[in-house]
């Protein structure tokens, strides 16, 4: 009788020691696919870093079209990330959460300039089109530390 018990309890032990280590490699493969999905938000990304670069050397009604362009690109890009993460059941961890809406909150803040710019006389124009070049510029610099801080 003490023998079946010690063989249930052995058996009990092995048994929820083998679930706790299933468990524990569920979540490292999950943080890994995580790390591998920002690492393609970050390729992604990237490309945007390039256009910005172009938009600074471009003209008035292309300028709107090309940084209209960038703005549509980035929150696509972003939604398609957020929603593969949803539909997957992955969640990513705060610092990360936090981080991406900083990126959507100074991509929101372009979006308003540039509607602004659209309603500008000529002589206000230069000004505007020179600040948004510059918040682009340093919407490109915070993409590039979300990354360096976040894989």
């Amino acid at each position: 009788m003490k023998k079946t018990v010690r063989i249930i309890t052995s058996f009990a032990l092995v048994l929820s020691i083998a679930l706790f280590s299933a468990c524990n490699t569920s979540q490292k493969e999950s943080e890994k696919t995580t790390t591998d999905q920002l690492k393609e938000l970050q390729s992604d990304l990237n490309s945007l870093n390039t256009s910005i670069e172009n938009l600074s050397q471009t003209e008035n009604e292309k300028f709107k079209e090309e940084a209209l362009k960038i703005i549509d690109d980035f929150n696509f890009k972003i939604s398609n990330f957020e929603n593969q993460l949803r539909v997957e059941g992955k969640q990513i961890d705060e610092n990360t959460q936090q981080a991406l809406d900083e990126l959507k909150a100074s991509m929101k803040n372009i979006e308003t300039k540039l509607i602004q710019l659209n309603n500008e006389t000529q002589g206000n124009f230069t000004e505007i089109k020179s600040e948004i070049k510059h918040d682009f510029t340093e919407f490109g610099k915070s993409i590039k530390n979300f990354f360096d801080k976040n894989i």
